[in-house]
């Protein structure tokens, strides 16, 4: 009974995960989100139950990792010039922990698995649909528009565009592997309605990270269903689908640029061809400020490799104005200009050193060890679509995170927490018709 309701209150909180960055509360620099309170209330439900005994703890070593790491990140708070933020940041990583360890431990069996997957394409339909109304709203004439390409990007519930873009990255891998495998366990309407309207969002989001993420995900997928069987791959197919996305890339572009108002005269189309033709000229603004806060996210993990600058406390490095590394420490909350160096992996290394990278490294290799290894022997058809979508959402968001946090995010560890549930193998293949 303990285990169902927090199954019902994990569901909740990853369905509240769409609402992005929309806080219940607000106190500076610290955010209450909506899914974390039915998270943190399952959690007390879940700790309570194995107290008395009535449940049974899934610790698996990729949670033994994320532990280790978890301790390398408190020990790094020495190195800070502003120890609350790192301790926030901590307490903010213990939440995404909390929720991919709830994932594990609620979800013991198939059908459970399934509302998940659910859940996920059900409240990704219900943030597309709301974002493609607030792209129209926000882009109509006379209305202000807001960024570096002349129009308002799509967000949905979320501040940040390319936090969105990410968010699409983590959808596209359940949807494309419900779509391209035939295999229903969503009604089907919902799931080519929502990939469409996410596709369409994407074009004009504008994220260069999210566009490559997505491909990684499609990519990821059909290679997944095609060597497990669910879906054949011919030439053929590979020579349609190449032309079906060109085609419908041209068509949404074409038709964007065409009912969006813009300023000085430049098209949707147009700003897409420039951050494209940006990145191959060499030339781009967005591109050479990110390379040079890699280089300084490097030089510090190298010039601190065993506790980094501290958990959190990557601004400091960043910004020639932030207080630089070695000054008293502070208690303060201090506003954040650059908060990331938009690369999660130089971001781990600069705040907790080449030691914290490694292990959160094992972590990343672990996971997917499991992911695959789900895959190969899981002989249920649903599972194994669940389990490939979750593990190219994984894949595509480590690429879209190479420009842009994703630890920070609670979408990643959604997909980790799926990847990481002990269902009984035997019963799954007994059971291979069970949904």
């Amino acid at each position: 009974m303990v285990v169902s309701s927090v199954f019902y209150l994990t569901i909740c909180a990853v369905f509240l995960t769409a609402l992005g960055t929309i806080s219940i509360w607000d106190f500076n620099t610290i955010h209450i989100r909506f899914y974390q309170l039915p998270l943190l209330l399952g959690l007390i439900l879940f700790v309570v139950s194995v107290m008395k005994k009535k449940s049974k703890v899934n610790f698996s070593f990729c949670f033994f990792l994320l532990a280790i790491f978890m301790l390398e990140a408190i020990f790094s708070l020495k190195n800070t010039v502003f120890p609350f933020v790192g301790l926030k940041q901590i307490v903010l990583f213990s939440v995404f922990f909390i929720f991919a360890f709830l994932i594990c431990n609620c979800c013991t069996d198939d059908k459970k698995l399934a509302w998940l997957h659910r859940t996920i394409i059900v409240s990704a339909l219900c943030a597309v649909v709301y974002g493609f109304i607030a792209y129209i709203l926000t882009n109509l004439p006379g209305i202000e528009k807001e960024g570096l390409y002349h129009y308002t990007r799509p967000r949905s519930f979320f501040k940040e565009p390319n936090e969105f873009g990410i968010y699409l990255t983590f959808v596209f891998g359940f949807l494309c592997a419900e779509v391209f495998s035939k295999v229903k366990i969503t009604g089907k309407p919902i799931v080519y309605f929502c990939l469409f309207l996410a596709y369409a969002l994407l074009i004009p989001n504008m994220s260069r990270g999210s566009w490559l993420g997505w491909i990684v995900v499609l990519v990821t997928t059909l290679f997944l269903l095609h060597s497990t069987g669910l879906f054949k791959m011919t030439v053929k197919k590979i020579i349609m689908l190449t032309a079906g996305i060109c085609i419908s890339f041209w068509l949404i572009l074409s038709v964007v640029s065409k009912l969006t108002p813009t300023i000085h005269n430049a098209t949707v189309a147009q700003a897409v061809e420039t951050r494209i033709a940006s990145l191959a000229k060499a030339n781009d603004y967005t591109a050479s400020i990110r390379l040079r806060y890699w280089k300084t996210a490097f030089d510090a993990m190298l010039k601190h490799p065993v506790l980094g600058v501290g958990f959190g406390n990557i601004f400091t490095i960043l910004e020639d104005d932030n207080p630089a590394n070695g000054e008293v420490a502070s208690l303060a909350l201090p506003k954040i200009k650059q908060a990331t160096c938009s690369n999660f992996i130089l971001d781990i290394g600069a705040e907790t050193g080449i030691t914290g990278l490694l292990i959160f490294g094992a972590f990343l290799f672990c996971l997917c060890g499991k992911a695959m290894k789900k895959i190969n022997q899981t002989q249920n058809k649903y599972l194994r679509v669940v389990y490939i979508g979750s593990f190219s959402s994984c894949l595509g968001m480590m690429v879209n995170g190479l420009t842009y946090p994703i630890v920070m995010l609670p979408f990643f560890w959604i997909a980790a927490g799926i990847i990481n549930t002990n269902i009984n193998s035997p019963e799954i293949i007994r059971r291979e018709n069970s949904f």
